[in-house]
This record gives C-alpha cells, sequence and structure tokens, in this order.
C-alpha cells in the first residue's frame, strides 16, 4: 500500500528549502564581506601610501620648529593619542556588551 505524503513531510520540504535558501544567502553574505573587507583594506594600504608620499619627513618638519612649538605639537598628539585611546576603550566595551563573539579568534 503507498503512503501518501502527510503535513509533516510537506513541512519538512518546505523547513528543508528554507535552510537551503538561507545557507545560499549566507554563503552570498560571506563572500560579500570577504570582498568589501579586502577593499578597505586595499583602501588603507593606498591611503598609506599616498600619506608617506605626500608628507615631508618629521625630520624635516622638526627642523624647522622652536622648542616652544615641538612643546605645543607633543601635548596636542598627546591629548589626541588620550581621547583616542578613550574613544577605542568604549567601542571595545560596546562590543563585549553587545557582541563579544566578533572578538574572537577564528
Amino acid at each position: 500500500m503507498a503512503r501518501t505524503p502527510s503535513l509533516t513531510d510537506s513541512n519538512g520540504f518546505i523547513l528543508h528549502a528554507e535552510m537551503q535558501k538561507l545557507k545560499e544567502a549566507n554563503k552570498h553574505l560571506a563572500e560579500e564581506n570577504e570582498e568589501l573587507n579586502a577593499q578597505l583594506l586595499a583602501q588603507t594600504v593606498q591611503e598609506g601610501r599616498h600619506i608617506m608620499q605626500e608628507g615631508s619627513s618629521l625630520a624635516e618638519e622638526l627642523d624647522h620648529m622652536t622648542k616652544e612649538e615641538l612643546m605645543k605639537s607633543l601635548r596636542e598628539q598627546q591629548d589626541v593619542n588620550r581621547r583616542l585611546s578613550q574613544y577605542v576603550d568604549k567601542i571595545l566595551l560596546t562590543i563585549l556588551e553587545k557582541n563579544p563573539s566578533v572578538l574572537e579568534k577564528k
């Protein structure tokens, strides 16, 4: 006697099809993410090269500054570094609170 398809079989087929569709979408998003990360890295490297080619050397800048100007510049850079460090700390705390798995080594 032949078995007639049940509601469970039909739901299983639908779930399987949906799972396949989601796997494909996930694969596509992972590939897109990888491509965007590569583009970001290339752009960052290009910007770094541009900065290195465009700017004058640190030695040249220091040769033309008085001691007072150097001290002022040093204090400004220390302040910028402190603020950047606080900013990075805030970002890391937010990540730890919301999605700590992002920081895990793969």
